[in-house]
């Protein structure tokens, strides 16, 4: 588990360009300061040291559970921190599985917050395919992955929720079923409209959601117009919309703000920490 870690941040490191030897030429090529480099490096670091410590204080356990006959078993990720307030399932976007830098850091923040995570990949990622599963696959597998929640939370209260396909996957299923024990649903980007075509067709079953629902966007999220986005909350009874301003689809920043992915993504896991 610890090489995962270290082999997330290695990816970020590299998509970030930021390299702890960079010289002169490089820092000209990119136009980014020695300073500012330094700067960035450290707080890779931080967050190295950050991860590690969560490995030592919570309790990490890898788990497998079976779905269905049909549809098979598929790998899930819990960690528990002391005292947590509630179990949150937590079910990944589409283009990425649960070990995605973004779901990592998410969950290991949350656990800083108190709040216990499941989180498991849907069959497709499970096996290694690239098209997401339709809802008739999606849906068994988050239901799936709730009653193992059940199984290990040991009286938490349960929530459920995911980031851009995972939470409308998870919207589905309280629409379309009684959840016994679910308490409030999370959507770390719901992704209300395809790119360039902004539309609330997508929201047409929220209403039907009886639990607590909290929204959190980006404004400069291109699948939910913010101002589509604030229309459809206003209209659901326990809807509780948070704006990240400036946040992308992934809560990512401009580069000219200077803040870093992983300060959004711990400010939106302190949201989440006190829903």
């Amino acid at each position: 588990y610890e090489k995962k870690l270290n082999n997330i941040l290695k990816k970020i490191t590299k998509q970030t360009n930021i390299t702890s030897n960079i010289n002169e030429n490089n820092i000209n090529e990119n136009n980014i300061n020695e300073n500012e480099n330094k700067n960035k490096v450290e707080t890779h670091c931080k967050t190295l040291d950050s991860l590690n410590y969560c490995l030592e204080m919570h309790k990490v356990k890898n788990i497998q559970f079976q779905i269905s006959e049909e549809i098979g078993t598929t790998s899930a990720l819990y960690i528990r921190p002391t005292k947590p307030k509630f179990l949150l399932v937590l079910a990944h976007g589409a283009g990425a599985g649960m070990d995605h830098p973004f779901m990592e850091f998410l969950a290991q923040y949350l656990a800083h917050q108190k709040v216990a995570t499941l989180r498991f990949n849907f069959a497709y990622m499970e096996n290694g395919k690239k098209i997401p599963d339709r809802p008739k696959k999606a849906l068994p597998t988050i239901a799936a992955a709730i009653n193992q929640a059940r199984k290990i939370a040991r009286g938490l209260p349960i929530l459920i929720g995911g980031k851009s396909f995972g939470g409308r996957m998870c919207s589905q299923l309280a629409a379309n079923e009684e959840l016994i024990g679910v308490k409030g649903i999370i959507y770390f980007g719901f992704p209300l409209h395809a790119i360039g075509k902004p539309s609330m067709d997508r929201a047409a079953h929220l209403s039907d959601i009886p639990q607590p629902q909290l929204f959190l966007q980006g404004t400069r999220d291109t699948l939910a117009e913010i101002g589509l986005i604030k229309k459809v909350c206003k209209k659901l009874k326990k809807a509780k919309l948070e704006i990240i301003e400036g946040g992308d689809h992934s809560f990512k920043m401009l580069k000219k703000t200077g803040i870093p992915h992983e300060e959004t993504i711990k400010k939106i896991a302190e949201i989440v920490g006190d829903f």
